[in-house]
């Protein structure tokens, strides 16, 4: 145990430790942002699907009120 704490105590031994750390956090952190930004992607894509979807809706609603009031 008392060697750990010597090594530990060691400053380039704590430089490294937190350089690796860092260094897990910052790839850790960029996959999530990838992953966000795919996210991201899809809902815009889900949302001009449905918002492409309600305009095909509102012109077929569109078109039978038409035909209909022409009787």
């Amino acid at each position: 145990m008392l060697n750990v704490v010597r090594v530990l105590a060691k400053p380039w031994v704590v430089a490294g430790v937190g350089s690796v750390t860092a260094y897990v956090l910052y790839k850790k952190n960029k996959d999530t942002g990838q992953r966000l930004r795919e996210a991201k992607l899809e809902l815009i894509e889900q949302q001009r699907t449905i918002d492409r979807l309600r305009a095909e809706l509102g012109r077929e609603r569109h078109r039978r009120i038409e035909g209909g009031a022409s009787y």
